[in-house]
Parts: C-alpha cells; sequence; structure tokens
C-alpha cells in the first residue's frame, strides 16, 4: 500500500532519525499502477535539521520510475526529508528506504 498527501504546494515527507547517521543512498518506490508522474521533479535532502535546509541529496528526476535511487555518498544527517518543490502535487510514496552501507548505483 502507497501513502499520499492532499494537494499541497511543495508537499514533503520527512523521517527523523533521531540522531546522525551516515547516509549513502535513499531509494524510493513510487506507485506501480498508475499516477507515477507525481513525483516528477523530487528531491531528497539530507542533514541535521528538522526544517527544510539541509544539503540536496539529489533530485529534480523528470522521468520517475517505479523505483528511484538518491546517491548521498556519505551525507551525515538526522533527517532525511522527500520534497516536491515549486508546484501543487500529490506527494505519494509507497516505500521510502535509507542505506548507511549499501553502494549507491543509479538503476537503469
Amino acid at each position: 500500500s502507497c501513502t499520499h498527501t492532499q494537494a499541497d504546494f511543495a508537499p514533503w515527507w520527512r523521517l527523523d532519525l533521531q540522531e546522525q547517521h551516515t547516509i549513502i543512498t535513499v531509494v524510493i518506490t513510487n506507485r506501480g499502477d498508475c499516477c507515477s508522474e507525481r513525483l516528477r521533479g523530487v528531491q531528497v535532502w539530507v542533514g541535521d535539521s528538522l526544517e527544510k535546509v539541509n544539503p540536496l541529496c539529489g533530485g529534480l528526476i523528470d522521468s520517475p520510475g517505479l523505483t528511484m535511487r538518491f546517491c548521498c555518498y556519505g551525507t551525515v544527517g538526522r533527517s532525511v526529508t522527500v520534497l516536491i518543490p515549486n508546484r501543487t502535487e500529490f506527494l505519494t510514496l509507497c516505500e521510502v528506504e535509507v542505506f548507511g552501507s549499501v553502494p549507491c548505483k543509479i538503476l537503469p
């Protein structure tokens, strides 16, 4: 099953890890039945702030697929934020995986 926001301007979802961790890769699973375009332009931010001012980990995927992999290259932080900037959209997430030891390889 998946979850989604309302159609909000710059919708976001945040994971608070409670303490700093080294983040290598973030993998987002999109809907497979419809509406995959909702994640167009999605960004991932990792850092210590619980606000939206952390370093950009990856993003601006113009053609979202079923699985999107963001390479964070060892960014250290306590929060991971998934954000669709600058437009009104539903943020739909089926799974978000955060890895500290899995090497980042761009998916085909």
